[in-house]
């Protein structure tokens, strides 16, 4: 495929770019240049409210405009979805939020929209254009390994949300219309007239429902713009998704499986998420984001994208490549045991920031900036900078900002947008001001701190005798935390070198669990596997059975709020840990999780056509003949029956209990495990995605062991029609480790995979 016009061929001879922006003397080749192993960003483009482009953005941060504002007319009716009652079922009490508008396309994604090519779905399209847009200016060869790495929901699409309420409509509609007796001919007639007011109702949802998909998503956004083989993989850790999809970048290019890496990530907003949150009460009230001050009452989710281009540092200076800025570590982590899934917790961040500073050379005491998670919840901010408060300390001033006051929260692409923040203060060599803010909490304690929230623009110079260092918090539901340290590129100053191994090596499997419907543990799996068994049923049927209290002590109200994939993770989990014994409970500061999984979770999508319930009856009633009232009142009844029995009302635990980051997240939480864990997306590769994703966490030598799965627990009306094959329902959990440690352990290899020669990898150590 090819790429956009703006991207150039690498040149042969290049130019050094200095501290400066200039140009004045040669590029090393990449194997002389002494660049250790920093990542260099050479590339950056976005689309969010208010800011098209990243210039249009950085006078944002510096102006800060109005941006919050009530839904669209042309998204959503909000009064379908809204009532000022926080505990009205299956609504939220807030109706403002902060929307992409004004959209202005970069010229390659205009002329497609010109000319009806462009992609409908709305994070494709935003993804699209700022992958184009970072692109512009890169040097890239025709034998480039690239991958495209994307911070990601299946919950962040309006597209599919509505696609699958038009969906489970359809087949319930049609089924409870048999119920009522109702003959074929009449049948048809009536769920096509209701399927035409729905369709038009939902347009967005309408077509191809397979295209909404996260996988499809990044391949269509990509499409065209980067190579056909280049690797596409979604990334969800929740809120820090996008940090996360940067650092698999940064491994890797440090362990040389790609050349040019595009990470970023993207999100819109949809009307469940608003419902759904709003039963943790996290929506601001006041309709406004005040991060990391005293007045602050909550968060307001935004759409947004954004994406950045990776490089080796050596290679980006041999391209002559604009070097934007360079990420010298990150870390991550998490939370472990804690109050509830969702609660903030200090120390589980701490571990995060600790290990950034323990992968480089770069100190917290190097520290000018930390661009926040904040956003804007009293116990999210005063947790977060409780741990800025103990992590980062120095002589001078270290100004504190986070930018969700301006453009709320991007949610999976909010990570990238603060990065991009973060180039942007370098190139102007200023720290823009915290808006909407006042005083900070008392609890905060700021006087006894080097802890500063600027209320007026803060010079950023550059320095004759060390680099300027930013870093960038992110903290995803269900304690998934990132911190990323990012410096300004200096010629005239040594590079620095992480810490880790970063160095292939063959991983070996050394334990697995599965559960599928109908076999009774991993003997009855293994003999149907071999072929002596029985096979697994396609589903778990409409109850999925709870697990027993002495494998899963969690209260019963709870577990019956958690999606069966959650459920299923924990079960598997279980007899995993009693598999591995002493390894487990020894190691349980660095075993982290990578779960593949595709598309949104069962109970996602049951909640959806829940949501939606009293939006399709208001549509289908403005319709409706006055001689056919009485029978449309009937068959809206029978449908909201039908719908609701299928899944419980929205409380405190249903957006967790949804969320496909939460499968591996639960995991973790209830058996205290802190490294780091993630779903990852690759469609019906997804489990090979999270073997891929695990190797790169496993050979940086930040994990000992990976949890690595392939599960899947939706098989509902509302995405059963997207594939042409039925959907099964199961889980299979590997436990892997690099064949050196699980010889190390004792630990039994059962299979070998990635890099190496696997014989040898499995041959008795001398």
């Amino acid at each position: 495929a090819a790429a956009p016009a703006a991207v150039r061929p690498a040149p042969s001879t290049t130019r050094q770019q200095t501290a400066s922006g200039g140009s004045e003397r040669p590029a090393a080749s990449p194997d002389e240049a002494p660049d250790g192993d920093d990542i260099a960003v050479v590339g950056m483009g976005l689309a969010l409210p208010g800011a098209s482009d990243p210039d249009t953005f950085w006078r944002a941060l510096l102006d800060g405009p109005e941006l919050f504002g009530n839904v669209p007319p042309d998204r959503w009716d909000y009064r379908s979805f809204y009532s000022p009652d926080p505990s009205a079922e299956d609504k939220s009490y807030q109706s403002r939020s902060v929307f992409i508008e004004h959209f202005d396309p970069c010229p390659t994604v205009r002329a497609e929209l010109d000319a009806g090519t462009a992609p409908r779905e709305l994070t494709t399209l935003w993804l699209r254009h700022a992958l184009c847009q970072s692109l512009d200016g890169v040097a890239l060869r025709e034998a480039d390994r690239v991958a495209f790495l994307v911070g990601y929901t299946a919950d962040g699409s309006q597209h599919l949300e509505e696609g699958m309420v038009l969906a489970a409509a359809r087949e319930r509609l049609n089924a409870v219309l048999i119920d009522a007796g109702v003959d074929a001919a009449e049948r048809e007639r009536r769920v096509a007239a209701i399927d035409a007011v729905l369709s038009a109702r939902y347009a967005r949802g309408a077509g191809d429902l397979a295209s909404f998909f996260p996988h499809r998503v990044g391949l269509n956004a990509m499409k065209g713009v980067l190579p056909d083989s280049a690797q596409c993989m979604m990334v969800d850790t929740a809120c820090s998704s996008s940090l996360y999809s940067i650092d698999l970048g940064i491994k890797a290019l440090l362990l040389g499986k790609q050349d040019v890496v595009a990470c970023g990530g993207a999100f819109a907003l949809a009307p469940r998420g608003s419902v759904l949150f709003s039963k943790l009460h996290g929506l601001s009230r006041s309709g406004e984001v005040r991060p990391l001050d005293r007045n602050c009452d909550g968060v307001l989710f935004a759409d947004g994208a954004g994406v950045v281009i990776l490089k080796r540092l050596a290679r980006a200076r041999a391209d002559g490549d604009r070097i934007l800025g360079v990420l010298k570590s990150f870390g991550s982590s998490s939370d472990g045991k804690g109050k509830a899934i969702y609660a903030p917790n200090s120390a589980g961040q701490r571990i995060a920031i600790d290990r950034a500073y323990a992968r480089t050379a770069t100190v917290p005491a190097d520290v000018d900036w930390v661009v926040a998670h904040a956003t804007g919840t009293p116990a999210g901010d005063l947790a977060e900078f409780q741990s800025l408060r103990d992590a980062i300390r120095r002589d001078r001033p270290v100004q504190v900002t986070s930018n969700k006051s301006l453009v709320g929260h991007t949610g999976w692409a909010a990570g990238v947008v603060s990065v991009i923040q973060v180039l942007l203060g370098l190139r102007h060599q200023m720290i823009p001001p915290q808006h909407r803010f006042s005083e900070p909490p008392p609890e905060f304690d700021i006087a006894g701190t080097n802890l500063r929230i600027p209320v007026a623009p803060v010079s950023w110079p550059v320095r004759s005798e060390s680099a300027r260092v930013a870093a960038v918090s992110g903290f995803g539901f269900g304690g998934t935390n990132g911190h990323l340290i990012v410096s300004e590129y200096r010629a005239d100053l040594p590079a620095g070198r992480a810490s880790g191994r970063f160095k292939r090596e063959p991983l070996a499997i050394v334990g697995w669990s599965a559960k599928f419907p109908g076999l009774d543990g991993d003997a009855e799996v293994a003999a149907w596997l071999r072929g002596e068994g029985r096979a697994p049923d396609a589903s778990f049927g409409i109850g999925y059975p709870l697990p027993s209290f002495a494998r899963v002590k969690m209260p019963p109200a709870v577990l019956r709020a958690l999606d069966r994939c959650q459920l299923m993770a924990l079960d598997a989990a279980h007899d995993l840990r009693e598999h591995l014994g002493a390894f487990w409970r020894e190691h349980a500061d660095t075993i982290g999780l990578v779960m593949g999984h595709m598309g949104p979770t069962r109970n996602a999508a049951l909640y959806a056509s829940r949501c939606y319930l009293d939006d399709i009856a208001a549509a289908v009633r403005d319709a409706t003949r006055p001689d056919e009232r009485a029978a449309t009142e009937s068959v809206l009844a029978a449908l909201r029956e039908a719908t609701k029995q299928l899944v419980a009302p929205t409380t405190e635990n249903s957006f967790p209990g949804m969320m496909p980051n939460v499968i591996p997240a639960r995991v973790a939480n209830y058996h205290d495990l802190h490294g780091m864990n993630m779903t990852v997306d690759a469609g019906h590769a997804s489990t090979l995605a999270a073997f891929e994703a695990a190797e790169r966490f496993l050979c940086s030598g930040e994990l000992d062991m990976a949890i690595v799965g392939g599960i899947n627990g939706n098989s509902s009306e509302e995405v059963r029609p997207a594939f042409g094959l039925p959907l099964a329902e199961g889980i299979v959990l590997f436990a892997v480790t690099t064949v050196r440690c699980a010889r190390a352990e004792g630990l039994p290899v059962l299979a070998v995979v990635g890099g190496g020669d696997a014989r040898a990898a499995v041959e008795p150590a001398a």
